[in-house]
């Protein structure tokens, strides 16, 4: 059987905050703003990624279903 992903309140805003830089980027025309909300996808996905890989730690890893 397969452990579900690792969740906390930090997750669930890093989401949040990931899904409204993809929404910013997908709606801008002006360069300038699609670079920033490029940089702030990056950020935001590595930051997410750090959080996921200590809970994964925290709770002895899990299988991820895809």
């Amino acid at each position: 059987m397969k452990k579900r992903a690792p969740q906390s309140p930090e997750l669930d805003r890093l989401t949040d905050a990931l899904t409204q830089a993809y929404r910013c980027f997908n709606a801008s025309s002006d360069p300038v703003v699609t670079d920033a909300c490029i940089f702030e996808i990056n950020a935001l996905r590595a930051r997410r990624n750090s959080l996921l890989r200590e809970l994964r730690q925290e709770q002895g890893g899990y299988s991820q279903s895809s």
